[in-house]
């Protein structure tokens, strides 16, 4: 028998109905093509729902496809049911590059396991599920794909960059909701080129907790089946302090549990190997500030390579992205990291806009989006530094200047990013004795100076170059003063 679909599109200022109820028949399902919906027209979402969603029978099927999303309003509602959402992101196809991933769904009360949610999406119209193996490599060859579990681990709260403190998961261990985790590509392709899965599972709705202790970071990832406004995320969880600079407890509109930078991990495209001394790839990061392209790596790597070469965006963190959050230190108010309903947001991928650091994201088949006066105009003005090392390794430092002050020159939680590790040779703000990749300052004045620290590992050439300019209405003059 043909099945039919119904092709639903709603605006959020008429709404959904209060509550969405699929009924558990074999002949009807809900099917959401995103392509003919502008995400650059505010309050527009291909479904919201202001209540629950129970998809009533295993024939109670949602599809998502071509970057459609499901946004949801009151926090305190748990979907339900035994049907299933199904939504599609796309990762690495290299076999030995790592990608950090969310699920936006779920297949228990608290948690989730790969085995359960994880498809195999090369064809969208025949969605199989896939088959795991503990060994290295992944098998694109078999149908449908068999991908390696070795590689599938979570960092639940631990000691700052330990890498020892990695917890292997495999498929069929659980994940809590919004917890990440890791998973190597399919081989279907090089680093350049991507894999297409499907994640389905029940919808995730309403506040999401997991924790993160000062001194301590978390892997978590994005728990929604939408995109994730990235500055929403962060002020609902930065501390709050008060003129003497201590935290503000009693302040409810925050967790205060991280320190604001979000760390993204991008692998250089052209390694090919398991082997952790040749990794290259490095952890980009978004703040208040805007985000930065990866720069610092993880010491037990071999370098950066071209993970460098795309930034996270400034705003909005896709379908299904895991990062990396550091626990707030000496002003910590709770340890818990918290998502919820009111930072999601319908946004499509596009390259400086949301990006899922994966695959080459200039050469895919995203659609491409630009924001629009109705939306949040972004007056952050900023000056991007590129740093050349005498080794022939590229940094990146943004210096950001807000227009009504909301950062100092100070230290300021959600604006400063530190810098996530010591390399051989690197060029840093430095505020507070702090050693910082992203600096957020007050409005822009053209007799400020701000200190830089420049460590190199060898003699030789080093170039600091003005890279970008962004919302300067005329171009200015930026120079580095050598005082030594």
């Amino acid at each position: 028998m043909k099945k039919l679909a119904i092709l639903l599109c709603f605006l959020t200022a008429i709404g959904f109905a209060q509550d969405l109820y699929v009924s558990n028949n074999a002949n009807i399902y809900i099917y959401v093509d995103g392509t003919g919906f502008d995400d650059t027209i505010a309050g527009v979402a291909p479904i919201f729902v202001t209540n629950d969603i129970q998809l009533a029978g295993t024939n109670s099927i949602i599809y998502l496809r071509n970057e459609a999303q499901l946004l949801q309003q009151y926090d305190a509602i748990t979907n339900s049911g035994t049907g299933y959402l199904e939504i599609e992101q796309q990762g690495s196809a290299s076999l030995f590059n790592y990608n950090y991933w969310g699920s936006p769904v779920w297949s228990a009360a608290n948690s989730y396991t790969l085995d359960d949610i994880l498809y195999d999406g090369t064809d969208p119209n025949n969605v199989q599920s896939i088959y795991w193996s503990p060994a290295l490599d992944a098998n694109y060859g078999s149908n449908p794909i068999t991908m390696s579990s070795n590689w599938v681990f979570a960092y639940d709260n631990n000691a700052n960059n330990d890498y020892d403190a990695w917890d292997h998961r495999g498929e069929s261990s659980a994940i809590n909701h919004g917890l990440g985790f890791t998973m190597k590509g399919s081989g279907s392709g090089n680093g350049s080129q991507f894999q297409n899965y499907m994640f389905r599972g029940i919808p995730n709705n309403g506040t999401i907790i997991n924790n993160v202790s000062p001194g301590n970071q978390t892997l978590v990832g994005n728990p929604y089946p939408s995109a994730l406004d990235a500055k929403e995320f962060i002020k609902d969880n930065i501390p709050l302090l008060d003129p003497d600079n201590s935290p503000s407890p009693a302040n409810p509109s925050t967790s205060g549990s991280i320190v604001g930078t979000l760390l993204f991990w991008r692998q250089s495209t052209t390694i090919n190997t398991h082997y952790l001394s040749v990794y290259q790839g490095g952890y980009a990061q978004i703040n208040l500030s805007g985000g930065n392209p990866a720069t610092s790596y993880p010491t037990e790597i071999g370098g950066i390579g071209d993970a460098g070469s795309i930034s996270p965006g400034d705003d909005y963190i896709p379908v299904a992205q895991g990062f990396f959050v550091d626990g707030a230190t000496a002003n910590s108010i709770t340890t818990e990291v918290r998502f919820k309903n009111t930072q999601r947001i319908f946004k499509k991928e596009a390259v400086g806009v949301s990006v899922f650091l994966g695959p080459n994201n200039e050469g895919n088949d995203r659609t491409t989006s630009v924001e629009s006066a109705s939306e949040t105009i972004d007056e952050i003005q900023r000056i991007r530094l590129k740093f050349k090392t005498p080794e022939g390794a590229f940094g990146h430092l943004l210096l950001a200047f807000t227009q009504n002050n909301e950062a100092t020159d100070g230290f300021d939680y959600g604006y400063d990013g530190e810098t996530f590790e010591s390399l051989p040779s690197e060029l840093n703000w430095i505020i507070d004795d702090k050693n910082c990749l992203i600096q957020g300052v007050g409005k822009f004045d053209k007799d400020k100076v701000y200190p830089l620290s420049m460590i190199l590992g060898e003699k030789g050439e080093v170039e600091i170059a003005l890279n970008e300019l962004e919302n300067f209405n005329e171009t200015i003059d930026v120079y580095v003063y050598d005082d030594w």
